[in-house]
């Protein structure tokens, strides 16, 4: 999984069979329902948006499944909050005004965290749920923003079932059946 997600940050799409069309592989893994898969693709879409916001990375945050943690994730991504913001809001990703932008004026600024964070952005994370991205986006946070979000215990890489999803292969997942 880790080499086709690798090899898709260079080369977007994989050839099928002979004679076979391109799949899109980042952006249908982004958008799949298993938030596994899609968490590993999201921030893959977002390092791609750092470097190059092309029309497939943006649209892959916008398809069925997408959501405001998911945008919020690829965005986290980016090592500079000010680009971050900038594209999220120029692209209509994350409003203007979401608490991921927020900081505080009497906070102590921090160099060593690329990321400060107000007091209305930790609220929004602390307030999310569980029923997609989000327990990746608070292990992400909680490395970016240097705080404590009660992710300690949380492994990204150990596999975790939920039984609503359906079982998809390969194959499936990309159209190939």
């Amino acid at each position: 999984m880790r080499s086709l997600l690798g090899r898709a940050l260079q080369d977007d799409r994989v050839v099928g069979e002979e004679a076979e069309n391109l799949y899109p592989v980042l952006e249908a893994a982004a958008d799949h329902l298993d938030p596994q898969l899609a968490a590993p693709a999201l921030i893959a879409i977002g390092l791609g948006l750092a470097v190059s916001p092309t029309s497939s990375r943006l649209d892959a945050l916008r398809g069925a499944n997408g959501s405001e943690a998911r945008c919020a994730l690829s965005l986290l991504v980016f090592e500079d909050k000010a680009a971050a913001q900038s594209l999220g809001v120029q692209h209509k990703l994350l409003s203007e005004d979401h608490p991921l932008w927020s900081e505080d004026a009497d906070a102590p600024t921090n160099p060593s965290v690329g990321w400060p964070l107000g007091r209305a952005g930790r609220a929004w994370f602390e307030g999310l749920g569980e029923e997609d991205v989000e327990e990746e986006i608070r292990w992400l946070a909680a490395q970016r923003v240097k705080i404590d979000l009660g992710v300690a215990d949380f492994v990204p890489s150990a596999l975790r079932r939920k039984e609503a999803i359906p079982i998809t292969s390969f194959s499936e997942l990309f159209g190939m059946e």
